[in-house]
């Protein structure tokens, strides 16, 4: 218990005993506010001897072991530079004086404080190491990013269904009007008239459909009158199971239009090893990954910022396919693997818990 609360205490026990009685000197003119013609009186208890603020705030740290981090600010509004305990009433009417010392009054209530909370509130748990605590606290960041990262991706891949969904519905428009700024929260439907570079062919070595090996076959295109090549999609094609790079059917020449939808072009994934084209002195050139960046430097022209995916044709060989295939990462996944990372987090938190309780002493 603090000076404060010792002294009031016992000043309120001491005044028990002694029954007011009404104050017939009271003049309401010129009132006392601790007495009245009813029969009250009202004291003042606390200690006679001032204490600086800075000075209760040294004692505390005493007691506590700990300094305190302190923010010096000017008087705020309401406060009061000094102030005194006039106990002179209580003496007079029940022969009491406070003598508590704010020494004594902090140590009792922070030993008082210790002893509560230590047996009512945290009796059955034993402080960790500091090591201990910090590889808790580590472990329990580390699962929780990576759940975080998991529900990101799962948001990511429904938003791109999503656009590929509305892309399939939406109206044609020209090119030009989305060449350099396309929305980014959406795959337009375009058409482009130009020409083919006819013998400047990529091809992507990595993607797979119905479990078939082969290629996804990219072109440069040269719009009417800009320099700027757009990279054009022209779709997956089947290998024969050997092995062997599929034979490529016959570019068109000439000035066509294309149509299709303006998308990001596939991702680059973790890509080794550096640019292979440079060292590919034929067409078509393959690679496991397909960096626009890349190509742009093996044609000596800028690209566009996206491919062109054409659309699917019957009377082609190529399979176009406008959607994402995550059968083997959908975002159902990804979200089952956030939960599970969370749990992560919650386990790890558990078992510092319970490999740190206080076990109770067996009885003889």
């Amino acid at each position: 218990m603090t000076e404060t609360g010792a002294t009031i205490v016992e000043g309120v026990i001491r005044t028990l005993d002694h029954v007011p009685a009404g104050n017939p000197s009271w003049d309401g003119a010129d009132p006392d506010p601790a007495s009245s013609l009813a029969p009250y009186r009202l004291f003042n208890i606390g200690n006679e001897q001032p204490v600086e603020l800075l000075r209760y705030i040294e004692v505390l740290e005493d007691c506590l072991g700990r300094k305190a981090r302190m923010e010096m600010l000017p008087l705020q509004a309401g406060d009061v530079p000094d102030t005194e305990a006039d106990v002179s009433a209580l003496a007079a009417a029940v022969d009491y004086t406070p003598r508590v010392s704010v020494e004594q009054g902090i140590a009792r209530f922070v030993d008082w404080y210790k002893d509560y909370y230590q047996a009512y509130c945290v009796s059955w748990f034993r402080w960790p190491a500091w090591w201990a605590l910090l590889l808790t606290v580590a472990g329990v960041v580390l699962f929780i990013r990576l759940g975080n990262w998991q529900l990101d991706r799962a948001d990511f891949k429904e938003a791109l269904l999503r656009r590929y969904a509305a892309s399939a519905s939406a109206p044609v428009q020209d090119f030009a009007a989305v060449a350099d700024a396309p929305p980014a929260d959406g795959y337009p439907r375009v058409f482009a008239d130009g020409h083919y570079l006819v013998d400047r062919v990529y091809l992507l070595d990595n993607p797979n459909h119905d479990e078939r090996g082969g290629v996804e076959v990219f072109a440069p295109f040269a719009r009417r009158g800009t320099s700027t090549l757009l990279l054009v999609d022209m779709g997956f094609l089947a290998g024969d199971g050997t092995g062997k790079q599929p034979q490529l059917p016959i570019m068109p020449a000439g000035n066509i239009r294309l149509q299709g939808i303006y998308a990001p072009p596939p991702p680059l994934g973790f890509q080794m090893g550096g640019d292979p084209l440079p060292g590919q002195k034929q067409w078509p050139k393959t690679g496991i990954f397909l960096n626009p960046a890349d190509v742009a430097r093996d044609l000596g022209h800028r690209l566009y910022p996206r491919v062109l995916a054409l659309d699917p044709d019957p009377a082609t060989i190529y399979t176009r396919v406008h959607t994402l295939d995550f059968s083997s990462m959908p975002p159902a996944r990804h979200r089952a693997y956030a939960y599970q990372w969370y749990t992560f987090a919650v386990a790890a938190v558990v078992l510092l818990l319970v490999l740190h309780r206080k076990r109770r002493a067996r009885k003889s």
